[in-house]
């Protein structure tokens, strides 16, 4: 398998796992919203939250490299060896 095809490979599962992360992220968001609306303590939940958000930060920087990598690859910038 040649470098870009694996981190174009690469750049593809990062696309899911955002889509998996963004999921989770609106799913907790949705249910935080609606125990703050019914009077429950939500404050472990809105940390939990933001851990969730700051991870899903995370992924999108990663993905940026890695598409830049692809770039780089298909730019000639960088060997594909």
């Amino acid at each position: 398998m040649s470098r870009i095809a694996y981190e174009r490979d690469q750049l593809r599962i990062a696309d899911r796992h955002i889509a998996a992360a963004e999921r989770r992220v609106l799913a907790l968001d949705t249910h935080v919203e609606e125990q703050r609306r019914l009077g429950h303590d939500v404050s472990l939940a809105e940390r939990v939250l933001l851990a969730m958000r700051q991870s899903l930060g995370v992924l999108l920087q990663h993905r940026e490299l890695i598409a830049r990598m692809v770039d780089d690859l298909r730019d000639g910038a960088v060997p594909d060896c």
